[in-house]
């Protein structure tokens, strides 16, 4: 199975590389939320809000979970969250982390708090 890479987009929507953060020269720190799609209106606004209020010297960036099975529609919550937001999006999903960090899956897999969880949303707590 090939995994897809992370699929990252600009304030505005537009596609970026992600070694290619448009970062503006005056930034020195950047700032992460984490969430997954799709994103609510009250998640959208409050990363609305949350990006007027950094100050000059720092910018908001949104890392989207989505389920390995919605890879289709991810780059379109991405799209629509990064042009809503004015602020940069990358998407995700399990099988890329786990790609990219296998030791995380061997590890989940030998978790018993883990496997044992039945609500899917709390899963992602553990990791």
């Amino acid at each position: 199975m090939s995994v897809r890479k992370l699929s990252c987009y600009a304030a505005g929507g537009a596609p970026i590389t992600p070694n290619d953060f448009p970062v503006r020269p005056a930034v020195t720190e950047v700032v992460f939320i984490g969430t997954h799609a799709p994103v609510d209106d009250i998640d959208s606004r409050l990363i609305e809000w949350r990006v007027t209020q950094m100050p000059a010297h720092a910018e908001l960036w949104v890392l989207l979970f989505h389920e390995d099975s919605e890879a289709g529609v991810a780059a379109q919550h991405a799209t629509h969250l990064a042009r809503a937001a004015a602020t940069g999006v990358c998407s995700w999903s399990r099988a890329q982390v786990f790609s990219r960090f296998p030791a995380l899956s061997q590890f989940l897999e030998g978790s018993s708090a883990y496997s044992q969880e039945e609500d899917v949303h709390l899963q992602r707590y553990y990791w």
